[in-house]
């Protein structure tokens, strides 16, 4: 058989492979032979893996990996490798494939064949399948009702918690039949016997726990079955005690005996498999669902109908078409009129018989309480304050973890004692008037309560309390709210004994401090405030703020005074005065001093000088702006020079080949087709020289306006990187200064620059659109992306630049990236106070 033959048979069974080929060969890997699979898996067109090579596809972190087995078997190694790998699709996102690797040879040449497997499905399913390993220990733990299996040998292999509570852990132990009245002991042995020869069996029993207390339980016990073959039983035992109970004292009437009946048994429903009919179902289960009869119910209500979700049905069937059975699935259903209900069911099917048993417990309630304990149980386990609940009767029934820890225990060592264990027995006196008149008026706020320790020690706690109503408004609990306010009574104590050495501080401070009335008046001034103001201190007291400074600052000081007055809030000002024919900068810092109840009486007023940082910030702004100017105009120069000689030395270059192009174009000495590829390269030369000098000019804003430069140098970037770059302007005028227009079409240059060579994009976004009263410049990329949080990346020096410009001229910046999704920059230069750059 000749090559062209070999060649075709092995094309006629790669093309229709249901695994992706790819044959690479040379020193980099380039593709020489690739498969329509592997274009599907990649997302490439086969026309364009030919022109890729094995760093196109591989994800950098499996690069090197590849790299090395492809080198060995370029080399000679014949020994095939499989592993698995990650590649990058064309549109970014990763797949995950297994691939065999081998030596080979194609056209003569040694070459390296990868036939790739796509198992990202594969492994989705496996991770799936462990999370929901993972769900169904977390639910098999958590059934609310008595659970557990056994092995054939009858020896524990699992329990839910409530079995625990009540058998013990049981776990490889066998079972014990003390537990049993003596008169069923027969009737279980007989029911295990016919479990384990496959039957389901549902009944009653009377049992003890150990503990010694007496249960009715309705018994479901179900083989466990494993590929046929029976393995062991499967047990959930309901508590039906207060029913059986009930069902005694009442059994002289039927309708009581009815009622009792249907409201202490879960609903059990009998359903169709194929279309959810309900075939029989219990009056329990009818008023559940909001029905009125059970005629009415086995009438309109189909399963498959009254699902919230409806893939919850395909789960809970998917499973029970697997194992046979599903415990405790829980699922949102609606009732006839509309509104929804957790269900909490186990099921059986008998498929054989087309119908499955469900047995159905509501457990909204539950739920709803669950999400608001978790809620409640999240903030307060992690408050800063103490919070404790009790009955009327003072015992306690929930403590968070500072209330306790404050008083010296831990939260469960005090649940279920009395509050009197907060407190001497002379402080109890106090307490039980507080509470009293709690229960009265509903609540009480800002109590100070003496509490004691578990070490005897006492402390104030500073307590809010509230009464927690039923639903008939009767009070039923008391809640509070603590806090130690030790260490606050002891700074208190502490500041009155140190006042007079406070305020020999603030008179000794080299800062000018003022304690102003709220209407200006100055209560208090020290030494150096006074000299600062040209005078002593009892030449400023009493007198306001218009008697001391011009109608201007005075009315300025006022207002800063007013608003923390109003506001309750430190609030730091900042003033310029002339002194001394110079003008000084000041920054203020107002501090609201209030009474014991919150309220304001006065503001304290301490003064910094700031001019010198202040003439700095300036005077380093302005070196800056100079060194942006120095800069454009070095670029400009630089742009010239390039143009005028390096331009026309290629362009001179270019004219001299053609001209040996037709010299010889009509001898047979060269071949025409060589000097057309240096001509080529020559008008190539020529073209990126242009592009750089156009790079380093600087856009002459002024004459066309800003978008035309914007869309001129898009337009060349489209042409040159092939990406691209949608434009869009929604602006009527440019909202910015000259220096920052041209500031931000250096940030789209540099921007720009940044997605070719680092951001591995294939479109961008570009808009120029007001918000608030000022233009804004955004690019979105759909590159690689990266974290802004970890270590910089290899082109920070780019962002870096570009937030310096934008801090020149007084804009915001704002970058948002992650990996994978991509790069948003977003530029607001301030509005222009005079001029405006053309738009």
């Amino acid at each position: 058989m000749n090559r062209r033959e070999n060649d075709e048979n092995f094309r006629a069974l790669a093309e229709s492979a249901s695994d992706g080929i790819v044959i690479c060969s040379g020193p980099d890997g380039r593709h020489v032979y690739a498969n329509p699979r592997m274009a599907e898996i990649t997302g490439y067109s086969v026309a364009e893996l030919m022109k890729m090579n094995i760093r196109g596809l591989a994800e950098p972190s499996d690069l090197q990996r590849i790299m090395d087995g492809y080198h060995r078997r370029m080399e000679g190694d014949d020994t095939p490798g499989r592993y698995e790998a990650h590649l990058r699709r064309k549109d970014g996102t990763r797949v995950s494939v297994e691939v065999a690797a081998t030596r080979t040879v194609w056209r003569g040449a040694a070459a390296a064949m990868g036939i790739f497997r796509d198992i990202t499905a594969r492994k989705r399913t496996k991770k799936m399948a462990r999370e929901q390993g993972a769900l169904m220990r977390t639910l098999i733990e958590n059934i609310p009702v008595d659970f557990w299996a056994r092995d054939v040998d009858m020896r524990c292999i699992m329990q839910s918690k409530i079995s625990r509570q009540r058998w013990g852990d049981l776990k490889e132990k066998p079972f014990d039949a003390q537990y049993l009245n003596p008169r069923t002991i027969a009737v279980w042995e007989e029911n295990n016997r016919r479990v384990l020869s496959g039957e389901t069996i549902r009944g009653e029993a009377e049992v003890t726990d150990v503990h010694g207390k007496k249960y009715h339980c309705y018994n479901i016990l179900a083989p466990i079955t494993d590929q046929g073959r029976i393995t062991g039983i499967l047990g959930v035992n309901v508590d039906i005690t207060e029913r059986k109970q009930m069902e005694e004292a009442l059994r002289t009437s039927e309708a009581k005996y009815r009622l009792l009946y249907d409201s202490a048994l879960v609903g059990l429903f009998t359903t169709a498999i194929g279309d959810g009919r309900i075939l029989e179902v219990n009056d329990h289960g009818v008023r559940m669902l909001g029905y009125e009869s059970r005629e009415e119910f086995l009438r309109e209500f189909v399963a498959g109908d009254h699902y919230a979700d409806p893939y919850s049905r395909d789960r809970f069937l998917s499973k029970l078409e697997e194992k046979g059975e599903v415990h405790n699935h829980e699922a949102e259903f609606t009732r006839k009129d509309g509104s929804r209900l957790w269900l909490a069911f186990s099921a059986k099917a008998y498929p054989d018989k087309g119908w499955i048993e469900v047995a159905a417990v509501d457990i909204d309630e539950r739920r709803r309480m669950e999400q608001e304990l978790r809620k409640f149980k999240t903030i307060s386990d992690n408050a800063n304050d103490g919070m404790a609940m009790a009955e009327l009767d003072g015992t306690l029934i929930y403590v968070n973890e500072y209330f306790a820890q404050v008083h010296g225990y831990r939260p469960e060592e005090v649940v279920g004692r009395n509050l009197s264990v907060f407190h001497t027995d002379e402080q109890m006196k106090d307490v039980a008037a507080i509470n009293e008149k709690l229960q009265k008026s509903g609540s009480y706020s800002a109590e100070e309560v003496w509490h004691k320790r578990r070490d005897g020690s006492v402390f104030p706690m500073l307590m809010n309390g509230v009464v927690i109503r039923d639903d008939h408004g009767h009070p039923s609990f008391m809640a509070a709210t603590a806090i130690d306010i030790t260490e606050l009574k002891e700074a208190e104590n502490a500041l009155r004994e140190s006042e007079e050495k406070y305020r020999a501080l603030i008179e000794g401070t080299n800062y000018p401090i003022i304690n102003h009335a709220l209407d200006g008046r100055i209560l208090f001034i020290n030494a150096e405030g006074a000299r600062h103001l040209g005078g002593k201190p009892r030449d400023f007291l009493g007198r306001k703020l218009d008697d001391i400074f011009p109608p201007d600052v005075a009315h300025h000081q006022m207002a800063s005074i007013k608003r923390v007055a109003e506001s309750g809030k430190r609030f730091m000002d900042r003033i310029q005065s002339i002194v001394g024919g110079r003008l000084n900068y000041y920054e203020a810092n107002l501090e609201p001093l209030k009474d014991e109840e919150g309220k304001v009486t006065s503001v304290l007023v301490t003064v910094t000088n700031v001019t010198e940082r202040e003439t700095a910030r300036k005077q380093a702004k302005n070196l800056s702006q100079r060194i942006i100017t120095l800069q454009e105009e070095l670029l400009a120069d630089i742009s010239r020079e390039l143009h005028d000689e390096i331009g026309q030395l290629l362009t001179a270059i270019d004219f001299e080949v053609e001209a040996i192009r037709r010299a010889m174009a009509s001898g047979k000495d060269l071949p025409p087709d060589g000097l057309d590829r240096i001509k080529e390269v020559t008008r190539s030369a020529v073209g990126m020289v242009r592009d750089l000098c156009s790079n380093l000019r600087a856009p002459v804003i002024a004459d066309v306006g800003l978008t035309a430069v914007m869309r001129t140098h898009i337009d060349d970037f489209r042409e040159r990187t092939g990406i691209d770059v949608e434009f869009k302007c929604s602006l009527d005028r440019s909202g910015m200064s000259p220096d920052a227009g041209l500031g931000v079409f250096r940030i789209m240059q540099e921007a720009l620059t940044n997605v070719a060579r680092h951001a591995n994009a294939t479109r961008v976004e570009l808009s120029l659109y007001p918000n608030n009263g000022r233009t804004v410049l955004k690019i979105l990329d759909n590159g690689r992306g990266f974290d802004p949080d970890e270590k910089p990346p290899r082109f920070s020096g780019g962002l870096r630049g570009m937030q310096e410009r934008t801090r020149i001229f007084g804009g915001e910046f704002v970058i948002e990236s992650r990996p994978g999704g991509g790069t948003c920059i977003r530029v607001s230069p301030p509005p222009p106070s005079g001029e405006e750059a053309p738009l």
